[in-house]
């Protein structure tokens, strides 16, 4: 777990904290004791009045020996808890208040930095009334002796289910605009970015097809019928497209009538030479738009590699020249760098 970053006037208001925790066993003495025969002192009032805080705040706060039996539970996580004012906790073992994997965590991160530092601050769960798991923003602190020996721990815990929330909201946000900003609004497919961002997140080891596509005869579909016949039919070989790939693949619109597919893992240049084919013979096949049957063609340049030292934008450039290779050829074909033929 890492810790969490504080703001100045947070970092603040955790050391104060962490001073008021400290004192706190002498503090809860002070608090008891009576001082009937001498006036109390300022630097005493002060101390009472930070037991007060303790007893009045809405934060958790508790208070163990080494072996994690409790000394001390505010008034505000005993609520929680559900446990009553004058109900003993004095002795209880701390860890049936956590869920396991707080307590492993306890084990295995939070008690040896607090030994280690002084102090552990992050984000934990804790149970609450009917076994509820809550989560919270949590700082331990450890107690030494004068014998360097931790002698006891203090927890001051704050629920954080609202801020959670809001935190997921906007890690949604964040993906959804990531969506948006990576998806071409017409199509639906990637755009250039999400195509990059696709081909980014191949590994360097990782084998790739690429296919690069060009729609052949499409620019007298829109000069004729307008653009949104053009459109419907750039969505209709969308569609198309999409049902020649796995789920593992990424077909993306670039730009126009200009698209690509990103065959993952594709070391076999036959598929890849077939795939390109079946893109070729998906062009070819009559649309339906709007009462018109419209009838184009697409030429497709191909290209296998991983990402060597020259990366995957050598890549590319590859599929890119065989995609002019295949239309100086005559449209309406594929050519690959891995065969050096045209089909």
């Amino acid at each position: 777990m890492q810790k969490a970053m504080l703001s100045a006037p947070r970092l603040a208001g955790a050391m104060l904290t962490v001073l008021a925790i400290t004192l706190l066993p002498a503090l809860r003495r002070l608090a008891g004791s009576e001082r009937k025969t001498q006036p109390i002192h300022t630097d005493e009032r002060a101390l009472r009045d930070l037991v007060a805080v303790f007893e009045h705040t809405t934060d958790y706060v508790v208070q163990t020996d080494a072996r994690g039996r409790i000394h001390y539970m505010n008034p505000a996580l005993r609520q929680a808890q559900g446990i009553g004012p004058d109900e003993p906790v004095h002795g209880l073992d701390v860890t049936r208040f956590n869920p396991p994997e707080t307590n492993d965590l306890f084990v295995g991160t939070i008690l040896p930095a607090a030994e280690a530092e002084g102090i552990w601050i992050g984000e934990t769960t804790v149970y609450v009334a009917d076994r509820r798991v809550l989560p919270v923003s949590q700082m331990v602190i450890a107690h030494k002796g004068s014998d360097g020996r931790v002698h006891l721990y203090s927890s001051v815990m704050r629920d954080i289910t609202d801020q959670l929330a809001v935190r997921r909201r906007q890690q949604q946000e964040s993906a959804r605009l990531l969506q948006l900003s990576q998806r071409d609004p017409l199509t639906g497919l990637l755009n250039r970015a999400g195509f990059e961002a696709f081909l980014d997140q191949q590994g360097a080891t990782q084998a790739l097809a690429l296919l690069y596509i060009d729609l052949d005869r499409f620019k007298p579909v829109n000069d004729t019928h307008g653009h949104a016949i053009g459109d419907q039919l750039l969505q209709q070989f969308a569609h198309r497209l999409q049902g020649l790939v796995r789920p593992t693949d990424a077909v993306a619109r670039l730009g126009g009538d200009e698209f690509a597919i990103a065959l993952a893992g594709m070391r076999d240049g036959a598929q890849a030479e077939a795939i390109a084919e079946e893109v070729v013979a998906a062009a070819r096949l009559r649309f339906e738009v709007a009462g018109l049957g419209l009838e184009i063609g697409a030429s497709v340049g191909v290209a296998l590699g991983a990402a060597a030292s020259d990366g995957w934008r050598a890549l590319i450039e590859r599929a890119d020249r065989m995609l002019y290779r295949a239309k100086a050829a005559g449209r309406g074909r594929h050519a690959s760098l891995a065969q050096g033929e045209l089909r």
